[in-house]
């Protein structure tokens, strides 16, 4: 694994380290922005309020600077809130949180936009 930060519009290599073994199946959790050879950056494109409801339109950003595909699964928390339209299928979708899975090739950026509602 690559550890990069982004210094002056640049990705600076910062590090590396070595994952020995992990068992078939088994998922690595990694936090996106410390992540090695991923880079992801969540934006709110759009928030509304109203009497008890909030509206949000959300893009996440997933950028591959290694040399072999991702399969990243993003995590994002809605807090009661309900999905109504995305641009990537949930694989999971709870009271409190939703997930999406990507698979992002080198040097290739995906993007996943999606709105939820809460309502109070």
């Amino acid at each position: 694994m690559e550890i990069y930060k982004e210094m002056e519009d640049k990705n600076v290599l910062i590090g590396e380290q070595v994952i020995d073994h992990t068992a078939k199946g088994d998922s690595l959790r990694l936090k996106l922005g410390r992540d090695v050879d991923l880079k992801g950056k969540t934006e709110v494109l759009e928030e509304r309020r109203g009497d008890r409801y909030s509206y949000y339109k959300i893009k996440v950003t997933l950028e591959n600077f290694g040399s072999e595909d991702r399969e990243v699964v993003v995590r994002h928390y809605k807090w009661r809130g309900k999905i109504l339209e995305s641009s990537v299928s949930p694989i999971t979708e709870t009271a409190d949180y939703v997930e999406f899975k990507v698979t992002v090739g080198p040097g290739e950026k995906e993007e996943i936009i999606f709105e939820y509602e809460v309502n109070y």
